[in-house]
């Protein structure tokens, strides 16, 4: 008897699993929903031969119509750390946001690490992209 029950209530919860939506089912808190790598986003560090001056640069795409902020922070090794060197933010409604700053302290060689985050309503994201100058 037990053991019939037990099917009859699987069953049941399997069929109102089939008939619930899967966005409700992810409603709720979605501010706690945390990506390891923005999805749609990219950072380059670029050197400018004219200026002789090195640029972090990024373009991350969302949703049009919904606010984004999207921020790119350039940190170098130090042993085992990462020392901040600069950071660039750029925010709006718009599908693709982009941004490019300028480098305003000189680059020696190195090895060179953009972390990328956007941020939505919704969600967060961030992850990082690697250089060696």
């Amino acid at each position: 008897m037990r053991k019939k029950t037990f099917l009859v209530l699987l069953a049941l919860c399997m069929l109102l699993m089939s008939m619930c939506p899967v966005s409700a089912l992810a409603e709720g808190d979605e501010s706690r929903i945390v990506m390891r790598a923005p999805g749609g986003c990219n950072s380059w560090l670029k050197y400018n031969t004219v200026e002789q001056a090195y640029y972090i640069a990024g373009e991350c795409d969302g949703e049009e119509g919904e606010y984004k902020t999207f921020v790119l922070t350039l940190y170098k090794q130090v042993g085992s750390s990462w020392e901040f060197i600069d950071s660039a933010i750029t925010s709006g409604y718009a599908a693709n946001l982009y941004v490019e700053k300028k480098i305003n302290q000189q680059l020696t060689s190195g090895y060179y690490k953009i972390q990328m985050s956007i941020t939505t309503p919704t969600t967060y994201g961030s992850g990082p992209n690697y250089f060696t100058i």
